[in-house]
């Protein structure tokens, strides 16, 4: 059975007049019999009641994505609501603002459902909607969108069979501007790659007491030394220098610890000990300073992390300096300034967030995490950590590398235990590009409705659904996101407010007649392989032809 909110979405459509709503049952069902179906959902204007799936038309095809599950909430955790999973419509006291609260009211319920929305709009107002439109709503995004994939590249194996063959451009709305204020496009995200780092000695737990100083390394003591040669300190000399480490921003120096036999010094079999340096400072008008920070890219200690990192062009740069975005109101929206990069500036604070790696550090399973005070001596513990990944960074080159690391470094404590690395799970980077006629339309839709230009954005965080669809229908993916930066996804008092879903239902259905005034062949029925230009056909290159049926 469907969940409701599904059946909810179906019954809606329907009334909508979809020529096609049904569910498809998860790929991966066989395995998980709780997994809910797939909805998709037709609607074409100009076909006749009897369309099927695969019928040709004449119009453009626009896919649009949106998932109608959401994150745990409970009230317990913070909620100033009476109850998360009951929207509430509030006006703020202070600011006058008018927003929906509750779970998924921004992520992603609302965004979804206003395709709905644009829909029954265009029939109230006896129009109909420009392009054909097909959409896919999945319930399980929030736990890694279990069998789409799968749904997704199958359907695209089968040819002029299958659901996505008419698809000519594709729109997700599952993300936030970068500000509250000014409305966006988003071009790029991070890839990622989560690893699990187990370190076993004896087969059970031991007592500290009773044990203590009898065990040769504890596991969990392996383990935070590990974890800690991952990354350096803010002021710590990071990736690429390997003469020292460091220790609370303090340069750090090593020195052999040695024994005496009769007078004699000799050198124990022990690692090294480290000596703490004080760190160095700056000055300023004769005003002594705090060390340097480095972001957080430049102190990730993994040998060879940043040379597949694609350089910063000036032409980028260029879009980042064109960008919205108040410094002052990121680092005071509840992060607290001392959490933000010291010094940075727009550009350099936004390329932190979207266009260099990262590693961070989520928690340890198997080690005492309850309050009080228990004296136990984990056998086998598990850090977990991950990477962001850019272009040109691949899940597999940086699994390899982070291996070579640990391995290193776990070598080098002459530990008695053991010592196991694996990749959970692991996506690359998406990027793609703002001069598209898919990115055009977009821009346009916001531009009339907001009256602004809108920022072109990249985000730290990752969609793997972008490749997906983009590897397998080869078509161009827009993201299109409606909501707020403040809308706290994933948080609690999560909200959307009411002039972002108003103007985010315009947007989405200004978006279909920008995309139904495109000229040239649709990009689902242009067969062409990929030529060069040719400079002898006049407006060839200034139109940037990608294939010759364009002509």
């Amino acid at each position: 059975m469907a969940p409701l909110r599904l059946e909810y979405a179906k019954a809606w459509g329907e009334r909508l007049g979809a020529i096609e709503a049904r569910f498809v049952e998860n790929p991966k069902k066989a395995t998980d019999a709780t997994l809910p179906p797939l909805l998709l959902m037709t609607f074409d204007d100009e076909a006749p009641s009897t369309t099927t799936t695969t019928t040709t038309t004449k119009k453009r095809c626009v896919l649009a994505y949106g998932h109608l599950d959401v994150q745990p909430a409970k009230k317990e955790d913070g909620w100033t609501t009476a109850d998360p999973f009951v929207a509430e419509d509030v006006v703020d006291s202070k600011t006058g603002v008018r927003y929906l609260r509750g779970r998924g009211a921004s992520d992603d319920k609302g965004p979804a459902l206003s395709w709905l929305w644009a829909l029954e709009a265009h029939r109230k107002l006896g129009l109909p909607c420009p392009v054909r439109l097909q959409l896919l709503f999945e319930g399980m995004e929030e736990y890694g969108s279990l069998g789409l994939p799968e749904f997704i590249f199958a359907e695209a194996a089968k040819g002029r069979d299958g659901w996505l063959d008419e698809v000519d451009y594709v729109c997700v709305s599952d993300n936030t501007w970068v500000g509250a204020k000014t409305p966006c496009l988003t071009y790029g995200l991070r890839g990622m790659a989560y690893f699990e780092l187990q370190v076993s000695g004896g087969t059970l737990d031991l007592h500290s007491g009773t044990h203590g100083g009898a065990v040769a390394s504890e596991p969990l003591m392996d383990l935070v030394h590990l974890m800690a040669s991952l990354v350096d300190p803010p002021a710590g000399p990071g990736v690429g220098d390997e003469s020292s480490m460091t220790t609370n921003g303090a340069a750090t120096v090593t020195q052999q610890p040695t024994t005496t036999t009769n007078g004699v010094a000799k050198a124990k079999e022990d690692p090294p000990v480290v000596m703490v340096v004080p760190p160095p400072t700056t000055t300023t008008n004769g005003v002594v300073k705090g060390p340097r920070y480095k972001p957080l890219h430049e102190r990730i200690r993994i040998k060879g992390i940043l040379d597949d990192v694609a350089p910063v062009t000036p032409a980028e740069r260029d879009k980042y300096a064109a960008i919205d975005f108040d410094v002052d109101a990121y680092r005071d929206a509840g992060l607290g300034g001392a959490a933000t990069l010291p010094g940075a500036d727009k550009t350099e604070l936004l390329m932190s967030r979207w266009r260099f790696p990262t590693l961070s550090v989520h928690g340890i399973e198997g080690a005492f995490a309850e309050p009080g005070a228990k004296t136990v001596v984990p056998g086998t513990v598990k850090g977990k950590f991950s990477m962001r990944l850019v272009p040109n960074m691949t899940p597999s080159g940086t699994e390899a590398k982070v291996r070579a690391h640990v391995e290193s470094v776990f070598e080098a404590l002459g530990s008695r235990n053991t010592m196991k690395l694996t990749c959970l799970h692991a996506g690359p980077s998406w990027v793609s590009e703002t001069d598209h006629p898919n990115y055009v339309a977009g821009a346009n839709a916001t531009r009339r409705v907001h009256g602004v230009e809108p920022n072109l954005t990249r985000e730290g965080g990752s969609i793997p659904l972008a490749n997906w669809l983009e590897d397998a229908t080869k078509v161009n993916v827009l993201l299109l996101p409606t909501g707020a930066a403040d809308d706290a996804h994933h948080a609690q008092n999560e909200k959307y407010n009411v002039t972002n879903l108003v103007n985010g239902i315009k947007v989405l259905g200004t978006y279909l007649h920008e995309i139904a005034k495109l000229e040239g062949p649709r990009p689902s029925k242009c067969r062409c392989a990929p030529e060069p230009f040719d400079v002898t056909i006049v407006g060839a290159f200034a139109r940037g032809f990608r294939c010759f049926c364009e002509i």
